[in-house]
């Protein structure tokens, strides 16, 4: 199992980044594929960033999701951007500070740092993402405002969605954290419960 240590976000982010770049150029080489060019120091510096707006207003409340919190929880895989799930009281003003500090929008409504090139999406409480079946819930049912959402979190999230890479991202998860798999069972909506003990029982077998 990777373990994976409890740091600020910023510096896990960076660490993260880090050890992906790598992973990634082989990858890519390996499939006669490009390079991609991700900066961790970018991603690093577009948490601190987000974090700080989060703290200058009053009630903000932010969850990180999405590729960098799995590789928070120790599955190493392709992720170029930022994915946080802000509340909805709190997004306009979220964003405009974004705006002022050098991200501008993008055709498919991301936000990319003119400076850095960091890549950041803002989520809104209430919009439905990625063809999920559930709108995204208040931040604060996703973990602590300006860190990575739990692993339960997480995994409810992805079991939202019809896709397949969702649904691997879920096994790896558990491949990882196979001693809180069952756990975890009550964390878990009822109407995805049976999707979920089906997704534990494949980590359970590759890893036999």
């Amino acid at each position: 199992m990777v373990q994976t240590v409890q740091l600020a976000p910023e510096d896990s982010v960076y660490k993260i980044a880090t050890r992906l770049i790598g992973f990634q150029h082989v990858v890519a080489e390996t499939f006669g594929g490009v390079k991609m060019d991700t900066d961790p120091q970018a991603l690093r510096d577009a948490v601190i960033q987000i974090r700080s707006i989060l703290r200058s207003i009053d009630g903000a409340y932010g969850v990180i999701i999405c590729g960098l919190a799995v590789q928070q929880y120790g599955y190493e895989r392709y992720t170029d951007d930022l994915d946080i799930v802000v509340d909805r009281a709190h997004f306009d003003e979220i964003l405009t500070q974004l705006r002022e500090s050098d991200f501008v929008v993008q055709n498919d409504i991301s936000l990319l740092n003119r400076q850095t090139g960091a890549k950041l999406d803002l989520l809104q409480e209430g919009t439905l993402m990625k063809n999920a079946r559930i709108p995204l819930p208040h931040p604060n049912q996703l973990g602590k405002s300006g860190w990575f959402a739990t692993l339960p979190a997480l995994i409810l999230l992805k079991l939202q969605t019809p896709r397949m890479k969702d649904k691997a991202d879920i096994v790896e998860l558990l491949k990882r954290h196979m001693n809180e798999g069952d756990s975890m069972t009550e964390l878990i909506a009822p109407e995805f419960r049976a999707d979920y003990l089906a997704l534990v029982e494949q980590a359970r077998m590759e890893l036999n």
